[in-house]
């Protein structure tokens, strides 16, 4: 009798293939469509929103003094005049963008280990959180992922032989991928990798794949050089002063808890500490992000033992390289230079950790009904997951702040912003023109002289009989500001929705 792991597994036909394809895509939408626009925009999506809202010339001037390039942003701009500028009209950009993520996922699975990881791969971008969570983001994430995944493939089919097709593709993606995002080095660098792999193992086939690689990388940085300034000072400004914290060693396995759960830990039911919170929140991550991982790291084992024809030579390194360099390279350098490194930016690494996923799920021996379980079993902890996902609060609710305000304010009134740039979301949902807005000139968020913060809160009163002041809850300055109003007006009343505070403060005591 022959035993079941010896039996030859068949590939789905392509009628087939098309179908789940098409039955996997169906769900991908309506999971990221539900209660797109239920929640306000956030500081930066509303910041998204503003500069898309003008022209091309002004957007390109506006990032100059941002962190992250200007592609999306000017991407943005064209489908507002088509959409509109709706909450839920700004994000369904990404969420095109993160279906796009699952149709170049499924093919670069596709060509590296076959069509049945494919659609396992398919299925697990599908309902991975972090992919649903920034394709309801109106931010350039979704669109970033997409590139980079557009760029690897293109790179690996060059690898295998030289044809016109993926050279355009890997440097059109490429040129674009640096238009999108400053870790689009570290998929570079992944490249880079791969190729070193090569010229160590089959030094012929890496001469081969170097020059078009050289080439199509060499005319994407000539497209991008006029760009290239504005980086170097982008670096700069965040070399002297960025918000982004050193991270702790332990940091560095974060993206896995983040690629299972969307929800940061510091917004669960709006209460930074409340451990309880904190313990629930992992009580629904955790065996996601347990099955995830184990499930990628056999399939990163077995993807290099795997004698089937669909499988690669080179569907390793591509996928260990592709997975690690985002990671590890930006984590490396916040250790010993600037911190860069935050779990959301290393998105792109989740297409190859959903491959190995999908590889994991593939290479279980025995009947089908196997590896059907192990794919249910992921698709029923994501579904758990994501049921938490969709019930929790999780970004700033300006637009019931915005509205209760200026329900109750009063022509003249003041409105006090800390920080400053959180007018830019304010104003997102304010229809009044009757009152005064001033953001407080204070750009610490954690620690300032208390005689600086005594003199900027009285300043910045004068002589208003009524003043609003809007703050963040997890500011480190909310304490001193407080009571420095306090100090000089009577607190009429105090109001609190999803990580947003409004006081009213009145007449002096």
């Amino acid at each position: 009798m022959v035993s079941s792991a010896a039996v030859p597994r068949r590939v789905p036909s392509r009628l087939v293939q098309g179908l789940v394809l098409a039955v996997v895509l169906a769900a991908a939408t309506g999971l990221r469509l539900h209660h797109l626009g239920t929640e306000s925009l956030w500081l930066d999506e509303a910041f998204s929103v503003q500069i898309a809202k003008t022209d091309a010339h002004r957007i390109v001037v506006a990032t100059t003094d941002d962190v992250h390039p200007p592609l999306y942003y000017l991407l943005l701009e064209a489908w507002l005049r088509v959409a509109g500028t709706s909450d839920a009209s700004a994000r369904l950009l990404s969420v095109l963008f993160s279906l796009g993520v699952i149709v170049a996922g499924w093919a670069m699975a596709r060509r590296l280990a076959g069509p049945r990881v494919a659609l396992f791969a398919a299925a697990t971008l599908a309902v991975l959180p972090i992919q649903i969570e920034f394709a309801q983001e109106a931010r350039m994430y979704a669109l970033f992922t997409l590139l980079a995944t557009l760029a690897m493939y293109g790179f690996t089919a060059l690898i295998e032989r030289w044809r016109a097709w993926p050279f355009v593709l890997f440097t059109l993606s490429t040129t674009a991928l640096l238009y999108t995002h400053i870790y689009a080095v570290f998929i570079l660098a992944a490249e880079a990798g791969v190729l070193a792999w090569l010229w160590w193992r089959d030094r012929q086939t890496a001469s081969r794949a170097l020059r078009p690689w050289g080439l199509g990388l060499g005319l994407a940085f000539i497209g991008f050089a006029w760009w290239i300034p504005i980086v170097v000072a982008q670096m700069q400004r965040t070399h002297d002063a960025f918000w982004i914290a050193r991270p702790l060693w332990i940091a560095v396995l974060q993206p896995l808890y983040s690629y299972a759960y969307a929800v940061p830990l510091a917004v669960i039911a709006g209460r930074e500490d409340d451990w309880a919170a904190w313990l629930y929140s992992y009580a629904y991550a955790m065996p996601l992000a347990v099955a995830l991982t184990t499930l990628a790291v056999a399939g990163f084992v077995a993807i290099g033992r795997r004698r089937a024809a669909a499988a690669l030579p080179i569907a390793r390194p591509v996928l260990l390289a592709w997975f690690v360099a985002p990671i590890v390279l930006p984590f490396l350098w916040s250790e010993i230079a600037t911190p860069i490194f935050l779990p959301k930016y290393t998105i792109a690494a989740s297409v190859p950790f959903a491959i190995a996923v999908a590889v994991g799920i593939d290479v279980i021996p025995g009947r089908w009904w196997w590896r059907a379980a192990a794919a249910a079993v992921v698709v029923a902890l994501a579904a758990a997951s994501l049921a938490h996902y969709y019930g929790v609060r999780r970004k700033d609710d300006w637009r019931s702040a915005a509205a209760a305000l200026q329900g109750a304010a009063r022509p003249g009134d003041v409105v006090l912003f800390y920080p400053g740039y959180n007018e830019i979301a304010f104003d997102r949902y304010l229809t009044r023109h009757d009152l005064r807005e001033r953001p407080l000139p204070l750009y610490t968020t954690t620690d300032a002289d208390p005689v600086t913060v005594a003199r900027l809160v009285k300043g910045s009163l004068g002589t208003a009989p009524r003043v609003w002041f809007v703050i963040l809850r997890g500011e480190g300055l909310k304490a001193q500001m407080l009571a420095e109003l306090r100090r000089w007006r009577h607190e009429a009343s105090a109001s609190q929705w999803t990580h947003v505070e409004v006081h009213l403060f009145t007449t002096a005591p």
